[in-house]
This record gives structure tokens, sequence and C-alpha cells, in this order.
């Protein structure tokens, strides 16, 4: 089995880093992921299904405010013109990239397949929906925000060949 942790640090630094040229300091999380560790502030969430050769989902959960910037800066439009299906089509794009970024590492023969990046819900999130999400988590740091990304996984090994 593949070391988790290394492999979503390594990931989430290149897809920031190199695609959104945000500069990220990633931690594993010490606590459960709830609305009380971002403090009073809109958030938005995203789970990408992946199955075949292991079966999970991973979770990118961002104040909005982080999401609005990084879509005006990727998109190259002043921040107050960013609309709702920008944002989410940017938050959704970056949860492809470290997926894919994610399992490239190991799964050379294409064998897990990743689904479609989906909105956790079209308003913002609930404590509900952050307490739902169990599993490997760390922190992401950026210059101005903290981002929660998590790797669950419901079954693991890819099936004989």
């Amino acid at each position: 089995m593949p070391d988790w942790m290394t492999m979503m640090k390594t990931s989430i630094s290149e897809v920031f880093e190199t695609a959104f040229f945000e500069t990220v300091e990633v931690q594993p999380a010490r606590e459960a992921f709830s609305m009380a560790v971002f403090g009073v502030q809109d958030l938005t969430g995203v789970v990408l299904g992946f199955s075949e050769g292991l079966d999970g989902a991973v979770y990118v959960v961002a104040p909005d405010r982080w999401v609005s910037r990084i879509t005006a800066d990727f998109l190259g439009i002043d921040p107050d013109q960013v609309t709702d299906a920008q944002k989410a089509d940017t938050i959704k794009e970056a949860t492809n990239m470290i997926a894919g970024h994610m399992f490239s590492q190991f799964d050379s023969d294409g064998r897990i397949q990743l689904g479609i990046p989906e909105l956790i819900r079209e308003s913002f999130l609930i404590p509900a929906d952050l307490e739902s999400i169990k599993g490997t988590m760390v922190w992401v740091t950026t210059d101005t925000d903290k981002l929660a990304v998590a790797t669950v996984l419901n079954s693991a090994g890819f099936p004989a060949s």
C-alpha cells in the first residue's frame, strides 16, 4: 500500500505551486475537520470519487474567498467578475489534478478510475458536511488561508489481472 501522506503532500504541493502559483505548506491534520478550525467564513468543498483498483474519495475544503482569488488569478480576471460557476470549475479542477497526480505516483497501469468532481453542496458547507469526512487528512496553509484535503479509502487492493 502506498504512503498516502507522502503522496498527498507531494501532489498538493505540485498542483498548487505549479498550476496556481500558490506557495503551500502541507501538514498532517491532528484534529478532525470542523467549522471551528476554519473560523467564521464561508467554505466551498469538493468530493471526487475513485474506483477499480482502489475505492474511495478525495475531498478538498477551502475558504470561499480563497477559491474566488485563485479563480480570478487562474482566469486573469478581476476578482469582482468571478462567478459561482467559475469558482466551482476551478476548485473541481484543482481536486481532479491533485487526485490524478497522487494516483499517477503508483498506478502506472491506470487501473484507478477517477469520477467527476462534484461540489459537496451547492451552497456553503455546514458542520455536518465536515464531520462526515473521515480518512487521511492534511491541512494546507497558503500565504493567506488554511485549506483541508482528505483521502478516504472504502476498500483497497488491485483486482487480479
